[in-house]
């Protein structure tokens, strides 16, 4: 093999290792960074989605912080009349509100009035008996603490899950005794999940926690570590799904989202575009080193092997090479 062809093995073997090394560091090391950034976004996604959640809790707390701390029910808590029913307890409440749900306790513990509203069939719901039974012994626990602030949180029943807020029924003016306590109470259902999907801006479905969907790991991270949010990479899409607690803290359901993997991809084509451009770099850095080396030190080498054999074959040992230059092989010419 002549040292032209050895020189080109040598110099393409070299960037073919330089190109592999590159690959493999930019994989580990701005690769990566992608991937953590994928995971930043969907944590940060994840906190939307509970935020959302939560301001729907909220708004529901408020709109019976509103209605308990009104001197009428106070009145129809202490005195129980048709009148207070028919004026308020009525289809056009349960719209406004989106409740389905407006429960009255007495300070006893009582089950005073249950009014139930199916907005989309536009018909009447009867409470079911577990979610009564919850409700009283939310009420027991609250009059037990004073009353005083109301309660949020999630209920699990056969029926579905609940969003429920309640609060004390005191006098316009906040005072007391409390004379009970009124709830109301949000399915979660699709069209719930349909308005928390519009407000975080991503796809959101609920899950048992049952479900095959739901990952394993989900319950166990949130054990070992105290985070409620787990990923899974489903074809083109990253899926989070956020734990749900009820209201005395046990997981009871999950909410899954999807995203876009729009920053995964990015980094794909990030460094395709890295590894392209400097394979395309170092074809050029090769074809250059090359062509000097050639010119500088491969032609001359060449025609000086070329002359050495001449003289050789001539057995002319008056004849001297031609060597141009000051380096190490113009030296040769005059050896």
């Amino acid at each position: 093999m002549t040292l032209r062809k050895k020189t080109v093995v040598i110099l393409c073997l070299s960037a073919v290792v330089m190109v592999a090394l590159i690959i493999a560091a930019s994989r580990g090391i701005l690769f990566q960074r992608y991937v953590e950034l994928e995971k930043e976004n969907l944590a940060l996604n994840a906190r939307r989605l509970e935020s959302v959640f939560t301001a729907q809790t909220e708004r529901y707390s408020s709109y019976a912080r509103d209605w308990a701390v009104w001197d009428s029910a106070y009145e129809y808590l202490l005195r129980p009349g048709p009148e207070f029913e028919k004026e308020n307890l009525v289809p056009d409440t349960f719209r406004s509100l989106g409740v389905h749900f407006i429960v009255f306790v007495n300070s006893k513990g009582e089950l005073v009035k249950a009014s139930g509203y199916d907005i989309g069939k536009d018909a009447a719901l009867p409470l079911p008996d577990s979610i009564r039974r919850n409700l009283q012994g939310i009420a027991a626990k609250m009059n037990s603490h004073g009353g005083g602030d109301g309660r949020r949180g999630i209920l699990s029943a056969p029926e579905g899950l609940f969003l429920v807020a309640g609060h004390s029924v005191l006098k316009s003016d906040g005072s007391g005794p409390s004379a009970g306590t009124l709830f109301m109470l949000r399915k979660v259902d699709s069209a719930f999940l349909e308005g928390v999907s519009k407000q975080a801006g991503m796809p959101v479905t609920l899950l048992s926690l049952s479900s095959p969907e739901v990952p394993a790991r989900l319950l166990l991270e949130a054990e070992e570590t105290g985070k409620y949010v787990h990923s899974r990479v489903e074809g083109e899409q990253i899926a989070g799904f956020l734990l749900l607690k009820e209201m005395n803290g046990i997981p009871i359901a999950a909410m899954k989202f999807l995203l876009p993997r729009q920053i995964y991809d990015q980094g794909r084509r990030t460094l395709t575009l890295f590894v392209f451009l400097f394979a395309f770099f170092s074809v050029c850095v090769i074809a250059i080193v090359l062509l000097l080396l050639d010119r500088m030190v491969l032609s001359r080498l060449y025609r000086l092997s070329a002359e050495v054999q001449a003289i050789s074959a001539s057995e002319d040992l008056s004849r001297r090479v031609t060597v141009d230059g000051r380096d190490e092989l113009a030296v040769l010419k005059e050896k």
